[in-house]
């Protein structure tokens, strides 16, 4: 079996059979070699930012973004050393191991801002003026969220055309922007009415030096402080008409590109469990409890082992979807599978160090202390799970896809075997892989009973919760495949520890999918 096949060929209603795993991906020599280098680079920047000195002042340091900009960490799509999405990834979780928001800084400039975007831009005025915001440097950003929120169909800013044709007047309202009140570019989610009346859903890309676009707040968040964010107004702003770009004619809502979204949360989610577990083995060492090691200790083992097992599922969940075959459901169940992940890692780090844990790193340094900032990271994880979309949210909108999948296949459901080469697996990883298969098929055939009995989703009872709980469960079978892929090569005692784990959520997924949905309506409204 290729590397190039996706987990969706096996949730497919009539899934062929599969009498192995797939061939798990491996990254390019020369990238390697390339990521190395730019790594070297960026640790030449990094080497004067202090994290602490971040958090505690929510300000980047001056010079940092000049030091970013020069070195080409903000548009290394355009590098001459042609990175890899993996790549990206890789330099982004660098950085933002020494600090979330600078690692967040470089992700949105090469995952959602201008020079992501370039690249799908047709030939024209619109990539020229793009690209030239590009070569010069400037920050941009991707505006979408609204005060009404992020998740409705159509945008309450509209673009309306003038009379002439040759612009577009913009107005509306944009928070909770990502370098919103620094960047120079936006690419701002829009409806557009052109002439004749009609409307798209489209992306305008404003100059916000231009007359009418007034940043109203600066916002500071429970986590990731120092990345700068706004919300900004948008005010009969005259945008030429060769800067915006139209959809085809659909109300979907706009959102950032499935890399786009990796870079910036589950990036920085992989630094923070591996900064957990630097944290946790500095506090551990040469501490007793009663005369024995802290480090010895059952739990405090346990911690590490579940952390390291926690780090190679992530890594390779990321390796899966970077590398190789585009793999865009998988990217999306992505985000959460390492955020998630993360505040798992970083709340049991708080309670491996107790007080010292809770304490803020600002707190030890007045008494004099080490500075442990498990209390950062704790925050930081915690707002990784929200931003790029609500993890629930991101749990629904996977599970109603594979409910329009199955309900869109002209295919009977069948209840296909699972894998019968399994060299390379030990024993344990074996009985993972038949529960996996059992798994696969109990989830492609909920999925075709549901989208059977109900071919308008909405209609279904319990509609939201059954959808996030099949979103959910297909991140955890996404995260088990992968492992056991990867561990038919090595890694056969992490991926034991990891899906005996991963079973134990499973467990529990599965029977919230079995209850009987409720009438909360009726509770609330008893309850008033």
């Amino acid at each position: 079996m290729s590397a190039d096949t996706s987990f969706l060929d096996f949730l497919d209603p009539a899934a062929p059979e599969w009498s192995r795993l797939p061939r798990f991906p491996s990254d390019d020599p020369a990238q390697r070699l390339a990521c190395d280098e730019l790594i070297a680079e960026l640790d030449a920047v990094l080497v004067a930012v202090d994290a602490e000195e971040i958090d505690r002042t929510a300000a980047l340091p001056d010079g940092l973004i000049e030091a970013l900009r020069a070195g080409g960490l903000f548009t290394l799509r355009d590098n001459s050393r042609r990175p890899s999405d993996y790549t990206m990834f890789r330099v982004v979780e660098h950085a933002a191991r020494c600090s979330v928001a600078v690692g967040q800084l470089i992700a949105v400039q090469n995952g959602i801002g201008a020079a992501a975007l370039l690249p799908g831009l047709p030939p024209g005025p619109l990539r020229e003026f793009v690209g030239g915001q590009v070569d010069a440097g400037t920050l941009s950003g991707l505006a979408d969220t609204e005060p009404s929120g992020q998740n409705n169909r159509w945008r309450d800013t509209v673009a309306v055309s003038t009379e002439d044709g040759c612009a577009y007047r913009l107005d509306g309202a944009k928070r909770f922007i990502c370098l919103g009140s620094v960047a120079g570019l936006l690419g701002v989610t829009a409806v557009v009415r052109d002439q004749a009346g009609q409307q798209r859903l489209g992306l305008v890309f404003v100059d916000t030096a231009s007359p009418g676009v007034t940043v109203t707040a600066r916002h500071e968040f429970l986590g990731g402080r120092g990345l700068p964010n706004g919300s900004l107004r948008f005010e009969s702003v005259l945008v030429p008409a060769e800067r915006v770009l139209a959809g085809p004619g659909s109300s979907g809502a706009g959102s950032p590109p499935s890399v786009g979204r990796l870079l910036f949360n589950a990036a920085p989610a992989l630094a923070i469990v591996r900064a957990c577990q630097v944290l946790a083995r500095e506090f551990v060492v040469d501490r007793e409890i009663d005369g024995r090691p802290l480090a010895g200790y059952e739990q405090v083992e346990r911690f590490f082992a579940t952390a390291l097992a926690e780090t190679y599922a992530l890594d390779g969940a990321i390796r899966w979807c970077l590398l190789g075959a585009d793999r865009g459901f998988e990217q999306l169940l992505a985000k959460n599978i390492c955020t998630r992940a993360a505040w798992r890692i970083a709340d049991q780090t708080v309670s491996i160090l107790g007080g010292s844990g809770l304490e803020t790193a600002s707190s030890a340094l007045a008494r004099s202390a080490r500075a442990r900032p498990a209390e950062r990271l704790l925050r930081d994880a915690r707002g990784l799970r929200v931003s790029g979309n609500v993890d629930f949210l991101l749990d629904i909108q996977a599970g109603r896809a594979l409910l329009a999948r199955h309900a869109r296949s002209a295919d009977p459901y069948r209840d296909w075997p699972g894998p019968t080469d399994n060299a390379g697996l030990s024993p344990a990883n074996r009985e993972h892989l038949a529960a996996l298969a059992e798994d696969l098929r109990r989830l492609s055939r909920t999925c075709a009973d549901l989208a059977g009995r109900y071919p308008d989703p909405d209609a279904m009872p319990g509609g939201q919760q059954a959808h996030r709980l099949i979103g959910h469960i297909a991140g955890e079978l996404l995260t088990v495949f992968v492992v056991l892929a990867r561990a038919a090569g090595a890694g056969g005692e992490l991926a034991d520890l990891y899906c005996t784990t991963a079973r134990h959520r499973l467990a529990g997924l599965w029977h919230e999918l079995s209850v009987p949905p409720r009438d909360f309506t009726s509770i609330l409204r008893g309850n008033r």
